[in-house]
């Protein structure tokens, strides 16, 4: 039997605080206008929310990797560099950044695929949308994964309920999910995330998430809260 965590009962909290908290704030469009942590949340070029989601807090360093590559851009989105599959990324004391063999300046900097669909790969987890690197205390490393809305639910709904319920009970969470996230991005407290990727607020799972029957609940309550 499935063990529903707390994170299901406060999503559904969250349905009804939206009603009480107004409509998504607008947001710039672009991850890089949006790095500020005073930003509710960005939109892509679609205009679909962008949801930041923590990965990593507090590395050393961290391996990353993308079947066509990366290109690299700073802060302000532009690009400094493009890299091959594999990029091992290390925070340095001076406050800049190494990927591999290269050095770049800066606050940030964020780390998307050539061609902009393969996944990124971070610690053996693939994720859809962008990583940003940030510089975090006592000379460590956060990364910060930018994913539109939708494609987040595809990677939270499996790791939150089996994705053999029937498709009503999917299509609810995949509302209940989506309210949740938006409070959550609402209500970040000047974080540099909106969320992170544990049971602490939703289980996200990335592309291993995104089976049928997920991807089905998601896609027909697309925008619902």
């Amino acid at each position: 039997m499935s063990t529903i965590r707390p994170a299901l009962i406060i999503s559904i909290l969250a349905v009804a605080l939206l009603a009480l908290a107004g409509p998504v704030e607008a947001a710039p469009p672009s991850v890089s206008q949006a790095l500020s942590p005073s930003a509710p949340a960005a939109t892509g070029s679609s205009g679909a929310i962008l949801i930041r989601v923590g990965l990593v807090f507090e590395a050393d360093q961290c391996h990353l990797s993308c079947s066509d590559g990366f290109i690299v851009a700073d802060a302000q989105g532009r690009v400094q560099a493009h890299l091959g599959p594999d990029v091992v990324a290390r925070p340095l004391p001076d406050g800049s950044f190494e990927l591999g063999d290269q050095t770049f300046a800066g606050p940030a900097l964020i780390l998307r695929s050539t061609h902009g669909s393969a996944p990124v790969w971070l610690h053996g987890r693939g994720y859809r949308g962008q990583m940003v690197l940030l510089h975090a205390t006592d000379g460590k490393l956060n990364v910060v994964n930018y994913v539109g809305i939708e494609s987040y639910l595809d990677g939270v709904l499996g790791g939150e309920v089996p994705a053999s319920w029937p498709e009503e009970a999917l299509r609810a969470q995949a509302v209940a999910a989506r309210s949740y996230v938006i409070y959550q991005v609402q209500h970040h407290g000047g974080r540099d995330w909106d969320v992170v990727a544990t049971d602490h607020d939703q289980v996200y799972e990335g592309v291993a998430g995104e089976v049928a029957p997920i991807v089905h609940a998601v896609t027909s309550t697309r925008g619902e809260v």
